[in-house]
């Protein structure tokens, strides 16, 4: 079962998982004891994404970062 990962800024601010950080995802990540694994969901907006549908790389390097910390 997933149980939702608190956040542990303080001043909820970070870009990825900081719900007053107005230009930010505001992800939130989970952890599955049964499964030993960290996730989180994203559906990325048009303007962080080119060519049609590839998100940019940056972001996707950030959302990695995120859920491997």
């Amino acid at each position: 079962m997933k149980k939702e990962i608190p956040s542990l800024f303080a001043d909820n601010d970070c870009f990825f998982c900081g719900r007053d950080n107005q230009a930010g995802l505001k992800l939130n990540f989970y952890w599955d004891e049964e499964r030993g694994e960290a996730s989180t969901e994203y559906v990325p907006p048009r303007h962080f994404s080119g060519h049609g549908s590839i998100l940019h790389g940056g972001i996707q390097m950030g959302l990695l970062d995120e859920i491997m910390g």
